[in-house]
Parts: structure tokens; C-alpha cells; sequence
């Protein structure tokens, strides 16, 4: 117990005396928005691994089959050119329901599929319970803006829509 008194003494004696740290210092939010500048953390100057995500929305009102370009939360949207895919997510709100053996696809224009291959509709990767982040099936990298699509195969859907989110980094 001394030497924990003794460390109490040293550190009160050299850090909160004149021209120490005040207790003021380390009051909440020491560290907010409003003491750092405008800017002070961005791709340039980490090195362009910032990790960013979009989030994409597919409404439900076309269930037929075929491709349905997402848009984003505040209308068109695309993923940016350069960026390297890390992984996604789809997180279905009400569930997919078909008549049929209906499948779903993730992709982006000119590969339908690079996120996530023909799936049964009710398989565990498009179920909200099961859901998770998942890595692409094939290529990750994007080389020009590109919409993203999901694509309704075999027979038609006859309930579902779903919410995507796509987290990539735009190398420097």
C-alpha cells in the first residue's frame, strides 16, 4: 500500500502542479470535433485506407426477374472508381418470399455476380438473423464508377426488400 501512495504522491506532485496537466485536460470530450481541425483526418493524409461505407437500398417494388440497379439512401448512387471492396452486407426487411425457387445476385454492372453468386432466396446469406459481413466471390477491385445490382433469378419474387452495405477503400 506505501508504494501505491508513494506513486499517487509522485504523479499529483509532477503532473497536476503549475504548468502540469490540469484536471481540466482531462475532463470529458478533451478530445471533440470542435479541437480538431477541419479535414485532419482524411485519405490523403492516412495513407488512402480510410475504410468507407455506402449503403444501398433495393425497395421491393420490382419483383420480377432481372436486374435492379440500387440506389442509395438519397437517390443515385455508385460505387466509386478505384475501389477496392472489402466486404458487404444485405440485410433483408421483410424477408424474400417466392412461389418458386428464386434466386438472388449481388453485383455491379458487367458482373452480376462479383459480390454474391445466384442464391436461393431464403438461404442463410438473405436471411436478417444470419446476416454478416461477407467478402466478394470474385473481383474486389472497381476500375470505373459502377452501379450496383441485384438481380432476381429463376422466378420472380413475391415479397422482400432488403438493405446493402458495401465497405471498401480508395487507395492513395
Amino acid at each position: 500500500m506505501a508504494q501505491n501512495r508513494k506513486f499517487q504522491d509522485f504523479v499529483e506532485s509532477k503532473y497536476v502542479a503549475p504548468g502540469g496537466i490540469a484536471t481540466t485536460d482531462l475532463a470529458d470530450l478533451a478530445v471533440s470535433t470542435g479541437k480538431i481541425a477541419n479535414d485532419a483526418v482524411v485519405d490523403s493524409k492516412i495513407g488512402g485506407l480510410l475504410m468507407q461505407t455506402q449503403k444501398y437500398i433495393y425497395d421491393g417494388v420490382s419483383k420480377t426477374t432481372g436486374a435492379k440497379t440500387l440506389v442509395g439512401p438519397s437517390g443515385a448512387q455508385q460505387l466509386p472508381a478505384g475501389a477496392l471492396i472489402h466486404s458487404f452486407m444485405i440485410v433483408p426487411e421483410p424477408a424474400f418470399a417466392s412461389s418458386g425457387s428464386a434466386t438472388i445476385a449481388l453485383g455491379i454492372t458487367g458482373g452480376a455476380s462479383n459480390f454474391l453468386g445466384a442464391t436461393a432466396f431464403d438461404n442463410a446469406a438473405l436471411v436478417k438473423a444470419s446476416s454478416h459481413f461477407r467478402h466478394p466471390t470474385t473481383s474486389s477491385i472497381i476500375g470505373a464508377a459502377t452501379n450496383v445490382l441485384l438481380t432476381i433469378g429463376g422466378a420472380a419474387i413475391t415479397d422482400g426488400s432488403c438493405e446493402i452495405y458495401i465497405s471498401f477503400m480508395i487507395p492513395a
